[in-house]
């Protein structure tokens, strides 16, 4: 396992340097050797075999690997210049620093990052022997708006999503990959690896199996329901694995690939990882928390991204109080330069294919691109405004 070593009170300020952190140890899981961590000329730079890791100068995040008691936190002053985190660890215990933003919001790539989950596809069943899945049209029709369709339940052998991740239907998907990629159309998979390591008690099948994925079907990214975390003692939680796992995937699926990760943490508001987050295209938080306003900590902290992993923040169905509505829900994501996704149509194995294919979104989504067209344009007339400048 890797051990990062804190070696002592950290202390850091806008525009000046750090120079009490140091670190030893190597991931197993990976191979991963560190090689060296310095700082120079107002970057924070992390060496490793293979790889070399810049850190803007900025803020910097100090937490525990777990959130639950057997730290202690000795002395913790936020929010001035020099702001001080000191903490006192047991044996063994290790420490991850994230520095935030680790890179610009992508405006362009926010306005063309619109996603459809579709709920149930490829699997065979009593009433779809075949596993049919959405017509070629819908796809047609879908790319007017859409720029990316995550396939969800029924899509491997033997199980509606969950490991062993071999494909159901070849065939079908083949199908599908071929007309998305036909009408500009990105497709991501469901995986998850908190439920894959449960079952194989590794990390490398996880990888293995999506690569495998990648190169025989020419799948354009992964929908990531879980990484190692839990709030749960009993359970895993391994960051360091996450931050290694969430960049060989963006290495294997390249710039232009899709990583939309499931980050709900079980509502904790400090479980915020930014060098995590920031490798993925999306994140999805807030299933099933419950909030009575936008001023919660879980959604400022946990929900937005802007600003700490400067992904495209998405917050899942959840449990909120009446008079928040899916308007304002809406609008809410949009303020806080978030977005919003679409429960696409989808067949289910255990019922017969629709005889009509729902080709348009509701009237929740219709309302959400109303907004965002409006956004946009905002957002390039300022563009304008300043390039005459």
């Amino acid at each position: 396992m890797c051990a990062f070593v804190w070696s002592c009170c950290v202390t850091c300020s806008a525009g000046r340097d750090v120079a009490s952190v140091s670190f030893r140890g190597d991931c197993t899981n990976f191979g991963m050797k560190i090689v060296s961590a310095y700082f120079d000329d107002g970057a924070f730079l992390i060496v490793t075999t293979g790889a070399r890791f810049e850190y803007a100068a900025g803020e910097m995040e100090i937490y525990p690997q777990r959130y639950e008691a057997g730290y202690e936190l000795k002395r913790i002053e936020l929010g001035k210049r020099d702001w001080v985190a000191e903490y006192l660890l047991n044996a063994n215990e290790r420490v991850m620093i994230a520095a935030f933003p680790g890179r610009e919001f992508d405006w362009e790539k926010s306005f063309k990052s619109q996603i459809v989950i579709v709920q149930a596809v490829l699997g065979r069943g009593p009433y779809n022997p075949d596993g049919q899945t959405l017509p070629d049209y819908v796809f047609q029709e879908w790319s007017k708006f859409i720029d990316i369709v995550i396939i969800w339940h029924h899509i491997y052998e033997g199980a509606h999503w969950t490991a062993p991740y071999v494909i159901d239907n070849e065939p079908e998907l083949r199908r599908v990959m071929k007309i998305c990629k036909e009408v500009g159309i990105k497709v991501g998979v469901y995986t998850s690896l908190f439920s894959h390591y449960r079952k194989y008690q590794s990390v490398a099948p996880f990888y293995e199996q999506i690569e495998a994925l990648h190169d025989e079907y020419g799948i354009d990214g992964v929908y990531i329901d879980g990484l190692r975390f839990d709030v749960k003692k009993e359970q895993s939680d391994d960051k360091i694995t996450n931050w290694e796992m969430i960049r060989r995937l963006r290495q294997l699926f390249g710039a232009n690939g899709v990583i939309i990760f499931h980050d709900t943490h079980g509502g904790t508001p400090v479980s915020t990882v930014p060098n995590i987050d920031t490798y993925c295209d999306a994140t999805l938080c807030g299933e099933n928390v419950a909030f009575k306003s936008f001023d919660d900590p879980y959604i400022k902290y946990q929900v937005r991204k802007y600003g700490i992993s400067n992904t495209i923040a998405i917050m899942a169905p959840g449990t909120q109080i009446r008079e928040i509505s899916k308007k304002d829900l809406i609008d809410a994501m949009l303020k806080m330069n978030g977005r919003h996704f679409w429960w696409g149509e989808g067949p289910r194995t255990f019922q017969p294919p629709p005889n009509f294919w729902k080709t348009k979104p509701g009237p929740e989504f219709q309302y959400y691109m109303t907004q965002l067209e409006k956004l946009e344009k905002s957002y390039r007339d300022r563009k304008k405004a300043l390039h005459r400048k």
